[in-house]
Parts: C-alpha cells; sequence; structure tokens
C-alpha cells in the first residue's frame, strides 16, 4: 500500500486480495496547499508533506468543546474585557472562519475567553486550539478544575511569533506549525473532577495591560479525551463525534515460509500500547505487530507464530520521525531491520506461520477500535520471498 495512489482501491497487489476502507463520519485531510480538507463518509485520508503523501488513521474521538470555530457565541463565556470579531480572516480549513480575540480597554487586566464544561468523564484530556498572530505574541491555554480550590491540569503559554513554547506549567504543552501564519497549541493533562474550565487568554501573565489592537486569530477548539489533539472535529451546539479510519488489504497464504512484510509508519504518541500496524490471520495464533509504547521514544515489536510468541523492544528516539521497519522470514528464522540496521532476530520452534489474511490498522481485527493505529501509514509492503538481511537494511534506511 503506497498513498501516492489516487484512490486506495486502485492499489495492486502482488497476490490476491483487495484493499478496502471504511470510516463512517466526515473528518479532515491536510492536502497540497497545507489546508485541512473535509473529507466524506468512506473517503480515505491523505496527509501531505510537500511532495511526500501519508494515509491518516485515527481512533474514535468525541470533541466536548462546543461552537468549535464559532467563538462569538455565548457558550464561549468572555470577561468584560474581552471582544470577539468574527469571520476575520482564512482560517486553516481554507475558509473565512477564524474570530478575533482582542481586549476592550489599554489597562492592566484579565483578557481572556472560557468555557465551562460539566458531566466530562474523569480522565486525561486534550484541549487545544488553532491560532495566529494579530498583534498580541502570547496566548494561555488553562484547563482546569471549575469549583474551589479550581486545580489546574493544564496550562501553558505559547508565542505564536516564533512557533515555540514560552512556558509549560502543568500537563503536557504543544505546539505545531499548520501553515499561513497558523499553530495549533495545546495542553494535555488528568482531571479529577467532571466539571472543568478550558480558558484562552491574552498575554504571557493572568492579568496583563495591552493594546486594544492587539489580539489574536482563533479556530477549531478541541476538547477530547485523549493523550495529543487528533484531527478537528466541528461542533454546534452540542459535542460531535469522529469514527475511526480502517484500513484492510487482504493477503491469501494458506503457508509462509519465505517472505517480507515493511511497514513505514509515523506514530502518534497516545501514551499507550494500544497503537498497533498488523499482518494477521484475524487471531493472535498468526500475527506480526508493530505497537506503541507509553514512552513514546520505543516500539514494540510482536511476532506470533501459530502460537509461539516473540516480543522486543526498540528505541526509535522519538514518534516526530517516520519509522521504517522490515521483518523477514526463511522458515522459521526471523531478522528485523529499523533505520537500515538489523536490530532483533529470532529462531522459531515451528516451522512456519499456519496463515495470513490481511494486513490491518489494528490488532487482530479491523473493528477492534481499542487497538487502532493512530498516525500515518506512508507504506506497507509485502514480498512473497525471503529478503537479505542487506535488502531488509536498503528499504528500511532513512
Amino acid at each position: 500500500m503506497i498513498p501516492f495512489a489516487d484512490y486506495i482501491q486502485s492499489i495492486k497487489l502482488v497476490r490476491g486480495g483487495a484493499a478496502s476502507f471504511a470510516k463512517d463520519t466526515v473528518s479532515f485531510s491536510k492536502n497540497k496547499d497545507g489546508l485541512l480538507q473535509e473529507e466524506g463518509v468512506n473517503i480515505p485520508r491523505r496527509y501531505y508533506r510537500g511532495g511526500y503523501i501519508s494515509y491518516m488513521s485515527e481512533t474514535d474521538s468525541t470533541n466536548y468543546y462546543k461552537y468549535s470555530s464559532e467563538f462569538g457565541e455565548s457558550t464561549h463565556l468572555k470577561t468584560g474585557t474581552v471582544i470577539v470579531t468574527e469571520d476575520e480572516e482564512i482560517a486553516p480549513n481554507g475558509k473565512l472562519e477564524s474570530d478575533k480575540l482582542m481586549p476592550l480597554t489599554e489597562g492592566s487586566s484579565s483578557r481572556f475567553i472560557q468555557q465551562n464544561i460539566s458531566s466530562l468523564p474523569i480522565g486525561e484530556f486534550t484541549f487545544s486550539v488553532y491560532a495566529k498572530f494579530k498583534g498580541e505574541r502570547y496566548v494561555r491555554l488553562v484547563y482546569a478544575r471549575n469549583s474551589s480550590p479550581y486545580t489546574v491540569y493544564g496550562e501553558a503559554v505559547f508565542d505564536l511569533v516564533d512557533g515555540t513554547i514560552l512556558s509549560n506549567v502543568s500537563g503536557q504543552a504543544r505546539i505545531e506549525d499548520s501553515g499561513n501564519g497558523w499553530y495549533r497549541i495545546s495542553v494535555t493533562g488528568t482531571s479529577t473532577v467532571s466539571s472543568n474550565l478550558f480558558r484562552i487568554s491574552l498575554g504571557d501573565t493572568a492579568t496583563e495591560a495591552g493594546s486594544v489592537e492587539d489580539g489574536v486569530l482563533l479556530w477549531g477548539g478541541q476538547v477530547e479525551e485523549s493523550h495529543s489533539a487528533t484531527s478537528h472535529i466541528v461542533t454546534g451546539s452540542s459535542s460531535a463525534s469522529r469514527g475511526n479510519d480502517e484500513f484492510t488489504i487482504g493477503v491469501s497464504e494458506d503457508d509462509i515460509t519465505h517472505f517480507a512484510v515493511y511497514y513505514n509508519l509515523n506514530l502518534d504518541d497516545v501514551g499507550d500500547e494500544s497503537s498497533r500496524v498488523s499482518f494477521t490471520s484475524g487471531t493472535s495464533s498468526n500475527n506480526i505487530q508493530v505497537r506503541s509504547q507509553p514512552n513514546g521514544t520505543s516500539i514494540r515489536i510482536v511476532v506470533q507464530m501459530d502460537g509461539e510468541l516473540f516480543s522486543d523492544y526498540v528505541d526509535v528516539g522519538n514518534y516526530n520521525n517516520d519509522i521504517k521497519i522490515a521483518f523477514s522470514f526463511s522458515d522459521n528464522i526471523m531478522n528485523v531491520s529499523l533505520g537500515g540496521e538489523i536490530v532483533s532476530s529470532n529462531t522459531f520452534t515451528n516451522i512456519s506461520f499456519g496463515g495470513f489474511t490481511k494486513i490491518i490498522n489494528a490488532g487482530n481485527s479491523v473493528t477492534d477500535d481499542s487497538t487502532r493505529f493512530s498516525g500515518l501509514i506512508n507504506e506497507v509492503m509485502y514480498f512473497p520471498m525471503t529478503l537479505s538481511d542487506a535488502e531488509i537494511n536498503y528499504i528500511t534506511k532513512n
């Protein structure tokens, strides 16, 4: 599977099987112009990085932040010092939907917009928004308990000129360049109550002086139960959800003794080992998996041959880079290459796998959202032959 094809149905396979894709909701791709592009139901989502194209794969998620791009709505509580000018400039989706947040006075004051959300599940949440410099350089995000003692779960200040995190007070802060001067900024923390506040403040302190001409552009607010921000989910007067992406490539092999599998992936930091890509028979008896890890710096490789389990952990540095990994088998001997070198080997007791039926972006079943791969799928290849160490090192070399 190479995502340069216009449609996943046009992918050519070496041996048998068909490629399929399923998604039951509208969601966003990132197109060749760097803009977010809305995709309909059952349309594969592509992510362009210059001339490089990947497929997007995410689990389902819910955005609890209402009126995600309509900051003039009364749901967004504004202090007496803040005003929003609606539909100011082109937003990250290429439409005239961004709103301008700016102070009303020159004097020292609190300048923020806030949404209070009750009845949330208790757990880890990420609060994110797209922001663009419009005179005010610094923006502060706060995710906190909405009652005494107002415990802060996530707080950070972002520099919209340099595109950096100025300070990370609590929780985990992230900033991502979204093109055309836009940045997606976020804080992640773990709440202990179900009623919380989500605040966007102007300036690098809670109270400071500022010019009435200074402000920021906002679009795409999101509050979701996740370890990091996922692709944007549009909301109106209520919360909204995005369905997961399901990829399947059918492979008809009943008795595999000499073959190789290659994955080129870019993993999201999901904070656990639930994110997986698998070459599988549909059961745990025959499986070749790459799994995420809670530390966000290593991967786990899991190979099960007729129920015989091999597992290893490989350091990849971080999840910001593409990971190229290949498994090559000759009878019961396996060699694994990552980044152009052999990183793991094993000799199994069994002679061969019992059979495979598919490559999927999950664990044993493409419908298992609890093991849904979260990240970018750059390439997936199956070779009906053993590849030498030199060959697998060549294809995994960065």
